[in-house]
């Protein structure tokens, strides 16, 4: 797997999947904040509306969004802000790499990062989403063929 960094992810981000996180009972993040006013406070309203699941790890795929340039949002739910702790965030981007499995993109952007993890530094958090996205994206074929429905790793 390879991994790049860029430094901000917006509406305006070229991707065939864009990754968000959400809280149960927070504001939106950064990222999220500005894709959500992109796209006309839909995604407050589909928050709301309990259209977008925020328990941890629960993902909701929304395609072709209209004021973002990315072709699909991944969007995954982070549970109550106060109670997000490494494992429970370990969680949330495992369900964020298995649903990337899924689905036919060979490369996605991801805001996870921003979250606020109960005693871990934004580093830590940037570095355990790249890691936990990746292994729940593994798909070993090193002595093995992938069946011939499997997903592209």
């Amino acid at each position: 797997m390879k991994t790049a960094i860029k430094t901000s992810i917006s509406s305006r981000t070229q991707s065939p999947c864009l990754i968000l996180g959400v809280y149960s009972d927070q504001a939106f993040s950064h990222s999220t904040a500005e894709v959500n006013e992109a796209c006309k406070g839909l995604l407050e309203k589909m928050q709301k509306s309990g259209d977008i699941l925020t328990a941890v790890g629960k993902t909701t795929l929304i395609h072709q969004l209209d004021g973002v340039e990315a072709e699909r949002l991944l969007i995954v739910g982070l549970g109550k802000s106060k109670e997000l702790d490494g494992a429970k965030f370990t969680t949330a981007c495992q369900a964020a790499g298995k649903q990337l499995r899924d689905l036919p993109v060979e490369t996605a952007s991801s805001s996870l990062h921003e979250a606020d993890v109960q005693s871990q530094s934004q580093d830590w958090c940037l570095r355990q989403s790249i890691i936990a996205i990746g292994n729940a994206n593994y798909l070993y074929t090193a002595t093995k063929k992938p069946k011939e429905d499997a997903p592209n790793p």
